[in-house]
């Protein structure tokens, strides 16, 4: 029955089984008369995208205690809590990832960051005020806009996402401007006009996108939305372990990965960092490999993570949240998946921003990659251990990318920089080709994490069937 309702038909079909195979017969001879990338396309425009985002279930949700659930799963969110939740503190990954030892006046002052989410919350703002009293940073206001009209809908996921990514933003560079760009709908269509609306309208200097599908063979076709001289894009790798997502995928957008971070309270150091199994990664059947990526990426394709940044629910962010879907009051939650990085990058960007430096096009992409030859250790932290079906290695990977920052000195980069020498990486092949396949999510709670298997290659069907895969592989999100 998707099928029908991707062309425009009801669900009750007044008519049999032969009538209902004659019109599948005609839609597909119909859509075979236009180009591969034509129908791609339209069907890229019609998929509904879900946010990156998963959570973690505490002892109040009984049965599902010490799981985890997503968005994209289509699981019912944990019962929030009345007192802070265990996931980490804006202090405690400041001092993780060194945000706080960035000068003072490169905490995002004179930057705008645009959050581009769909349906939004209409408790935002007060859901932002709680978080900022709570762990005392300065108030700020955030101004929200419609990119196409006023949104008449809400949806618990995307309201979850539209506070991880508001709180965690504004923890993180708290000088910055704030805008969170609504689109009415998750179609490609509405989030594709709210980010040309964050770029023309809102003059964004840094665009977070924590959202995401898998890639279509129409994806190129938006790269000169992402390609905007004075601004970078931010986008989450994705929460399926060795899949590939767009807009990640694009090389003018950085791609965020995710880790598995474990922070010790006492020493206030980083007690280990591994790949996140459930990472979105990959190379890219569409994109090719972009010029920065030479010499780290050894495939032809765009390699998706570029950097990471931690991920796993299970050491997850805390979140003040009201489910704008449901009467009662807020809670606190812990919030994870690839979303709770790409908001905290964008955050350290503005801040770079602010000090000087800039962040335009590809100029960050292309300075970063450069940069590691002479100074990872000064500016990454090399993740080495941890898989989502690709292995973590030294250097670069499809799991983690080049690793997780260093944010001072990322913020100082192409300005004052003090290199480290260390070795220059090799870049190491990955053991086996891109994954062809994208799983559908369960929508059962998600175990701890662990290493998957390294995914198979598979055969390279024939053309008219490898565009019915195309086709179909949308489906799901509209589900």
């Amino acid at each position: 029955m998707v099928l029908f309702r991707e062309l425009g038909f009801s669900n009750q079909l007044p008519m049999n089984i032969k009538n209902c195979l004659s019109l599948v017969c005609l839609a597909v001879l119909t859509l075979a008369t236009f180009s591969q990338g034509f129908a791609q396309s339209v069907l890229g425009n019609q998929a509904q995208i879900k946010p990156s985002l998963q959570w973690k279930y505490g002892w109040r949700d009984g049965r599902f205690n010490n799981t985890t659930g997503s968005a994209r799963g289509g699981n019912s969110l944990p019962q929030a809590g009345t007192a802070l939740s265990s996931g980490y503190t804006p202090a405690q990954l400041s001092h993780a990832y060194g945000f706080d030892q960035i000068a003072t006046n490169g905490n995002g002052v004179g930057e705008v960051i645009a959050i581009v989410d769909a349906y939004g919350s209409s408790n935002i703002q007060a859901d932002l005020n709680t978080f900022s009293v709570a762990y005392g940073i300065p108030a700020s206001t955030v101004n929200v806009v419609y990119s196409s009209g006023t949104v008449r809908a809400s949806d618990s996921g995307w309201a979850g996402e539209t506070a991880l990514d508001v709180e965690w933003a504004h923890a993180m560079a708290p000088g910055a401007t704030l805008v969170l760009v609504v689109a009415p709908d998750s179609s490609v269509s509405s989030l594709m006009a709210a980010v040309d609306y964050a770029v023309s309208t809102v003059k964004a200097d840094v665009v977070s996108m924590s959202w995401g599908s898998t890639e279509f063979s129409g994806e190129k076709s938006y790269d000169s939305s992402f390609n905007k001289s004075g601004v970078v894009f931010v986008a989450a790798a994705g929460d399926t372990g060795g899949v590939v997502n767009w807009p990640a995928s694009s090389p003018f957008v950085l791609g965020i990965g995710g880790t598995s971070m474990v922070y010790n309270t006492t020493s206030q150091t980083i007690t280990s960092e591994t790949a996140w199994s459930s990472g979105g990664g990959g190379v890219s059947r569409y994109e090719t490999l972009p010029s920065y990526q030479a010499g780290w990426n050894v495939n032809a394709g765009r390699g998706v993570p570029d950097v990471s940044y931690d991920a796993d629910p299970y050491t997850g962010v805390a979140v003040y949240f009201t489910d704008p879907t449901v009467r009662g009051p807020g809670g606190w939650y812990v919030f994870g998946g690839t979303s709770a990085g790409t908001p905290q990058w964008a955050a350290l960007l503005a801040d770079r921003a602010s000090l000087g430096n800039s962040n335009s096009g590809t100029t960050f992409q292309s300075l970063l990659y450069s940069a590691v030859k002479t100074s990872y250790a000064t500016l990454l932290r090399d993740i080495l251990s941890g898989s989502n079906g690709y292995r973590a290695v030294v250097g670069y990977d499809l799991v983690t990318g080049l690793g997780s920052p260093h944010a001072p000195q990322i913020a100082l980069l192409g300005g004052a920089v003090s290199p480290t020498p260390t070795p220059s990486p090799t870049a190491t092949p990955t053991p086996t080709p891109s994954p062809t396949a994208t799983p559908t999510p369960s929508p059962t709670a998600t175990p701890s994490p662990t290493a998957k298997p390294t995914p198979k290659p598979t055969p390279t069907p024939p053309p008219w069937q490898q565009w019915w895969r195309n086709y179909t592989r949308g489906w799901w999100y509209s589900r």
